[in-house]
């Protein structure tokens, strides 16, 4: 049955464009959707959405979502693609391999094993770690994304009941007491496609926020992967106390592309 299981990938690995591309249904043809329309600027506020192609691998896209606005304020027709900055994951080593888990969270890749023929990637493990230098940031950030990953520069977040973005009011927000902040990940941020078909997965350590990378996830088996898009309004707590509000409205381009994002967006709530 393995052996079956295995055919069946490597000839879907054979018809995809790229190693284990089938991972997130990447397609040859790209589109240049900026998808920044129904810009509504109310009083201090402003209401938008912008696309991100975020399906590099090796790439991390940080916004400054406050900057950005105080652009909008000043031309409605400011693009937001000018304002992403995109910046590499570091896999040059810092010292040699290790095969023993320490306790310590260090910056590095940490290979796991995924168990894709059988109990599914939930089912993983530490196989070993190599460490690299720190990710690189700019100097003022609110969320970076990576394809299906989301991180935030020490806010707070929480996810909403609401699918309509324009619901959220300031005393929602100031009454919520459950804001989650960016967590310690080792296998979630999947970065290297090199071993995956040996089910040996690299993944970048660094803090992800579980509330808002949970707008899409991705579950194997089936084959090829399931794909579950939240579109529930999610919030962030800025640090001067202010509010922002980010919802997914689409994960794929036109061509069908994965990891290609479309976000609403309200900011000052």
């Amino acid at each position: 049955m393995r052996f079956l299981a295995l055919s069946i990938l490597l000839c879907t690995l054979t018809a995809c464009e790229g190693t284990f591309g089938w991972v997130y249904d990447e397609y040859d043809n790209d589109d240049d959707n900026d998808n920044e329309n129904n810009i509504v600027i109310k009083e201090s506020t402003v209401t938008g959405q912008f696309y991100l192609d975020a399906s590099d691998w090796k790439m991390w896209y940080y916004l400054d979502l406050p900057a950005t606005i105080e652009q909008i304020r000043k031309d409605a027709s400011h693009n937001i693609k000018e304002d992403i900055v995109a910046l590499p994951i570091p896999f040059e080593p810092t010292g040699d391999v290790e095969t023993e888990r320490g306790d310590d969270k260090r910056d590095g890749q940490y290979t796991y094993y995924f168990d894709v023929f059988n109990e599914g990637i939930a089912n993983n493990h530490f196989s070993s770690f190599l460490p690299t230098s720190a990710q690189p940031e700019p100097e003022h950030w609110t969320i970076a994304i990576h394809r299906n990953n989301v991180r935030t520069n020490r806010l707070a977040t929480y996810e909403t009941m609401l699918t309509d973005i324009d619901e959220v009011t300031e005393d929602m927000c100031k009454s919520i007491t459950a804001w989650q902040e960016d967590e310690w990940s080792e296998n979630e941020v999947w970065d290297d496609q090199s071993t995956m078909l040996s089910c040996y997965v690299p993944c970048q350590g660094i803090k992800v926020n579980r509330v808002l990378s949970s707008w899409l996830t991705m579950d194997i088996p089936p084959m090829p992967p399931a794909f579950s898009m939240n579109n529930h309004v999610m919030l962030l707590r800025m640090t001067d106390g202010t509010y922002a509000a980010l919802q997914l409205m689409d994960y794929m381009n036109s061509t069908g592309k994965k990891c290609c994002l479309t976000i609403k967006y309200r900011y000052p709530i």
